[in-house]
């Protein structure tokens, strides 16, 4: 007998299919807001700054009222492609210290995590997702500070970015620890990979907090050392 013929594979599930368009049409997006951007501002106001500010501007301000999975793939495609395009475009140095490579690892990581958990429940995904974009998103007050050249004048918008770094550091195990338990508690029934990404997603985003909250921290520490040094004239001369 000859052998049957192989069977085409099945398409993939509706809502996987759905997920994978936004984030494709988002992704392109994104590569052509990322261009267009650092070529039309001049190198001397930091493009990417400015860029980073416009998206927290649109995740905290102008995408509340837009459905749940757009604005999840919306946002998660934003951190692929914009730490992506900001290592092309200034090369290794973005990678040479360890906040860069988690950024760039955990972006691509929550994406993918997306459309894996699509096919699992559209809800479950956007949940997980759409949390983990939250802390990808660099705060405005941060962005803030950094916009005015870290000048003295600032310097209150700094003390309370250190309020809320601190807050943040004790404030998300708290949050999240209950919810990945109800998360395994409601899914309890679904595959190992499934379970380990509900685990393994918002483990790695506490990580990589601590690796972009530290150095604002410390950042917070030198400049009261310098305004104390400067108010008592104790300031090193060069």
């Amino acid at each position: 007998m000859g052998n049957a013929p192989s069977l085409p594979a099945p398409p993939p599930p509706p809502l996987v299919s759905e997920t994978m368009s936004l984030l494709g049409q988002y992704g392109a997006a994104w590569v052509a807001v990322c261009l267009g951007w650092s070529t039309l501002l001049p190198a001397s106001s930091d493009p990417w700054l400015m860029l980073d500010t416009a998206h927290t501007a649109l995740f905290k301000l102008g995408t509340p009222d837009v459905p749940v999975p757009q604005r999840t793939a919306l946002h998660v495609a934003f951190h692929a492609i914009f730490i992506s395009m900001l290592v092309l475009s200034l090369g290794r140095s973005v990678l040479a210290k360890w906040v860069g490579c988690a950024y760039l690892f955990g972006a691509w990581m929550v994406l993918a995590s997306l459309v894996w958990l699509a096919s699992v429940d559209q809800a479950l995904a956007d949940e997980v997702a759409l949390n983990a974009a939250d802390a990808y998103t660099t705060p405005w007050h941060w962005l803030l500070y950094a916009l005015s050249g870290q000048s003295d004048l600032a310097y209150p918008v700094l003390a309370y970015n250190f309020y809320r770094g601190l807050m943040a550091l004790y404030g998300y195990p708290v949050a999240f620890v209950p919810m990945v338990q109800s998360q395994l508690e409601r899914f309890a029934g679904a595959d190992a990979l499934t379970r380990l990404i509900l685990v393994f997603v918002p483990l790695f985003n506490y990580v990589a907090v601590w690796l972009v909250i530290t150095p604002r921290l410390v950042r917070f520490y030198e400049h009261s050392t310098s305004l104390w040094q400067r108010a008592t004239g104790k300031e090193k001369k060069p």
